[in-house]
């Protein structure tokens, strides 16, 4: 499916980096929490397009508005990782080496449960 950039998608509230892997008996895994997001993503996606991924596959720049759950403390980085792969699970993007410029940011407000808005934009000619 060849979807027009700019695209603009509401992704759950993602686990954070610090849960999003687990490591039994030395191996490298998605954790469960993990998993599920991928797959709440994925009906996100699905719902949005019709049961179609866009599959994009130019360079892109990527803006994440990130709406906290509640009032604590958060380390902003820590959301990265698991939206970005959940970008590229789901089919948004072919690979994450794709973004050539990434930006987040906390919103002022608080949203029930937490929410990402994320922007993807063609990056031009941008390497």
């Amino acid at each position: 499916m060849s979807t027009t950039l700019p695209l603009t998608i509401t992704f759950p509230w993602p686990p954070s980096v610090n849960t999003y892997w687990r490591h039994p008996n030395g191996f490298h895994l998605i954790s469960k929490r993990g998993r599920a997001y991928r797959k709440a993503a994925q009906g996100v996606i699905w719902e949005m397009l019709k049961g179609r991924t866009p599959r994009i596959a130019e360079k892109v720049r990527v803006s994440v508005t990130a709406h906290r759950p509640d009032k604590r403390v958060r380390d902003l980085d820590n959301l990265f990782k698991c939206t970005l792969d959940a970008l590229v699970h789901v089919g948004v993007l072919l690979d994450d080496s794709q973004i050539v410029h990434l930006n987040m940011r906390w919103a002022p407000d608080v949203k029930k449960g937490g929410a990402l808005d994320i922007l993807i934009e063609a990056a031009g000619g941008a390497q």
